[in-house]
């Protein structure tokens, strides 16, 4: 009762986020400063083909269509430190240093929208986007499991061998000459002792390369291993809820 004389609302029910109610002065304030904010979100999955849309989205597929200035993924809704530097300068991504909540002089009729694979799983990105962004439509694209599931690998693999994030195995490859590239472009000490395991294993005679055999026989087997891993944990946590001990569902035990 005491929020909706404030004009305000539970964004879920048991949840202590707040957002204006339809229909409040506090409504059409907010309406009026998100103008020009995304009216879309493309949330996922990853490696479902988010990559491909964004390419379509922002080369001119639709005029009226704007996604954000900058790399593709914003991840204002997901990640802690981008969320708190606050509305404004989510408004940034479009509008550059300086813009002005529900100012966009010239590009109001805009379909703004943005593209974070990591809003589908992360706990309070949908809480957060219907605080600010309550009509605005989401957009999910999934993909057969198993070939998704590859996909994911695929690329975690590549960020392993090649020591950094690729696009491609013929850019990964490419990139792996020497055992000090793979020092410089390792993103993190797992991923760079990973690399130069990779690269002990399957380094050619003449030193100056990896065998494509010996990649591709990594692979598998590291989505083998990865596979009757998560299994295991999938068998674990079924042992569990037949057990009911304590009681919980198969997405909250797998984590």
């Amino acid at each position: 009762q005491s929020l909706r004389r404030l004009g305000l609302r539970h964004t879920r029910l048991g949840m202590p986020g707040v957002r204006p109610a339809e229909g409040s002065p506090l409504f059409a304030r907010h309406a009026e400063l998100t103008r020009c904010m995304p009216r879309f979100l493309v949330v996922g999955t990853q490696k479902g083909g988010t990559s491909t849309l964004h390419y379509v989205l922002r080369s001119g597929w639709h005029p009226r269509v704007a996604l954000n200035k900058g790399e593709k993924e914003v991840h204002h809704f997901s990640l802690d430190d981008n969320h708190a530097m606050g509305p404004a300068r989510y408004q940034a991504r479009w509008d550059g240093e300086g813009a002005q909540l529900g100012t966009c002089p010239g590009r109001e009729d805009e379909v703004r929208g943005e593209v974070s694979a990591t809003y589908l799983d992360y706990p309070r990105a949908a809480e957060r986007a219907f605080a600010l962004l309550p009509f605005a439509k989401v957009v999910l694209l999934l993909r057969e499991p198993a070939a998704r599931l590859v996909s994911s690998f695929n690329m975690r693999w590549q960020v392993e061998v090649c020591g950094k994030l690729t696009w491609t195995r013929r850019d990964c490859f490419k990139g792996l000459s020497s055992r000090e590239q793979v020092k410089e472009h390792a993103v993190g000490p797992f991923q760079l002792a990973a690399a130069l395991k990779v690269w002990a294993r399957c380094q050619t005679p003449g030193g100056d390369g990896l065998d494509a055999s010996c990649l591709g026989a990594d692979f598998v087997e590291k989505l083998a291993n990865r596979t009757r891993r998560e299994r295991r944990e999938i068998d674990v946590c079924l042992a569990a809820l037949e057990a009911d001990a304590p009681p919980l569902s198969l997405g909250r035990c797998l984590g």
